[in-house]
């Protein structure tokens, strides 16, 4: 044999092994994720076959108590919003008063003399 020839032999030897260790390795991966997905599935069954118990068991609770008390508290809170409109009223009523005093002490203001004759005359007229 030429040494061509046994070069030939060689890669095709070597061709041949990848692929039968190519089926090797395909094969190989799909058994793994088999039995991987059988011990997830045998993982799952345990759990669902035995649920979890909480340490401590919730009080049961009557539904027409829970109803009640929400009832409660829904007006508890509707009764403190209309607090709350009428105390913001009181304010907007109270701002309005104050402008309104404001604008009239300026109107004064402006109407009376700032002479010093006027201001002692008026002085002399509170003493009295």
């Amino acid at each position: 044999m030429s040494l061509e020839e046994k070069c030939e032999n060689m890669m095709n030897a070597v061709t041949e092994s990848r692929v039968v260790y190519g089926k090797m390795c395909v094969d190989y991966n799909k058994k793994t994720t088999l039995v991987e997905n059988k011990i997830l599935q045998l993982k799952l069954n345990t759990i669902a076959d035995n649920p979890f118990k909480p340490k401590q068991k919730l009080p049961h609770i009557d539904n027409g108590e829970a109803l009640k008390d929400s009832k409660e508290f829904i007006k508890e809170i509707e009764h403190r919003m209309k607090r709350v409109e009428r105390l913001q009223e009181k304010v907007r009523q109270t701002q309005e008063i104050v402008e309104q005093l404001q604008n009239k002490n300026l109107v004064l203001k402006d109407k009376k003399p700032l002479t010093a004759e006027a201001l002692l005359a008026r002085a002399k007229s509170r003493k009295k």
